[in-house]
């Protein structure tokens, strides 16, 4: 890819293993570290911003197709998705049995479309909400990319982080059970300063001369060894606030810096590349593989459990990624061209 930034590679990774972590922690010693598994999912939303804008703002430009876009994202996403939303129906089957609400969910989550509504109460898998709002922003890219380029963008700005800022504080106001509000807070309008900001940051990426600076790369490590010692005393305390507005900062912060490093180094590049690689396959596999391993009788102790999940999920995702997502989407991208090809 031209404008690939090794550094989001690197990023994406860590961020996966994190929220991983912070899962793994909660499920075997009952600690949660807020920040973590917040905000190492907000900093996909940033990601996401940054790296579409490298992607297809010259496409857009060129009068690129906008359900061409909106196909290749659906495309990039579903056949992982579809897959773990197979097995936990399934699960839900033989567990639960029969019932139209699994059916519901199911057909919500493989469309991709229950980001446009709840999407904290409707995606059938663990963490699948974030999909789900991620197609929605993709959904708003070619209109929001437009917004970042104009002259006006200062101001656009300054709404989108204030509209963000007002609807969490809002919608948390008060709150002292987290998991009570989860439905009502997983809208889009509570992340889309971080995505608009991600837009930003691939804007600047774009118009600057000199994108490869090691040092700045530190500090954007710096700066993520800041946000694991972040959480709150609770989830609300994490979002709210001076906090909540310091760590929206910092994690624009962090995805800036790391887009400073491009390594020249093959080894670098490589370990960027897998990590990369091994990103969507660990957010998404690691409560599955969680499931297997603790229902082994000689898996018992914490942190026997922790390495095996992690080395195992990480493992799983990489072969998932190797054999069957890109092969899938080989195979989808060449039916979409024929698509577009057919309807131009």
């Amino acid at each position: 890819m031209k404008n690939r930034i090794l550094g989001f590679d690197l990023l994406r990774g860590w961020c996966a293993i994190l929220v991983a972590a912070y899962h793994l922690m909660i499920w075997q010693v009952d600690v949660e570290l807020y920040s973590w598994g917040l905000h190492g999912v907000y900093i996909f939303f940033v990601l996401s911003g940054a790296s579409l804008t490298l992607s297809y703002k010259a496409k857009f430009d060129n009068n690129f197709s906008i359900v061409e876009f909106i196909l290749l994202r659906f495309i990039r996403l579903a056949p992982l998705l579809i897959l773990i939303e197979l097995l936990m129906f399934l699960r839900g089957l033989f567990v639960d049995g029969f019932s139209f609400n699994l059916i519901e969910k199911s057909l919500l989550t493989a469309s991709m479309l229950f980001g446009l509504g709840n999407p904290g109460g409707t995606s059938l898998i663990l963490g699948g909400w974030s999909l789900g709002i991620e197609f929605v922003f993709y959904l708003l890219f070619p209109l929001m990319i437009a917004l970042a380029f104009s002259v006006h963008w200062r101001v656009i700005t300054i709404f989108f982080v204030l509209a963000q800022i007002s609807f969490v504080e809002l919608t948390l106001h008060g709150v002292v059970n987290f998991k009570e509000i989860w439905v009502p807070y997983t809208q889009p309008l509570a992340f889309i300063a971080y995505f608009f900001l991600g837009i930003l940051v691939g804007k600047f990426i774009l118009l600057e001369k000199d994108k490869n600076q090691p040092w700045s790369f530190l500090i954007g490590v710096f700066f993520f060894i800041v946000l694991l010692f972040s959480s709150g005393i609770s989830a609300v305390q994490t979002l709210t606030g001076i906090r909540g507005i310091c760590l929206l900062a910092l994690v624009v912060c962090i995805v800036f810096f790391f887009s400073r490093f491009n390594p020249v180094s093959p080894l670098l590049k490589r370990i960027c590349i897998f990590f990369g690689d091994i990103s969507y396959g660990t957010y998404l596999l690691h409560p599955i593989v969680y499931l297997i391993v603790t229902k082994s009788q000689y898996v018992k102790k914490t942190e026997l459990v922790f390495f095996i999940v992690l080395t195992l999920t990480i493992f799983f995702a990489l072969l998932v990624e190797r054999f069957f997502e890109l092969p899938v989407q080989k195979i989808l991208k060449k039916y979409q061209s024929n698509f577009i090809k057919v309807n131009q």
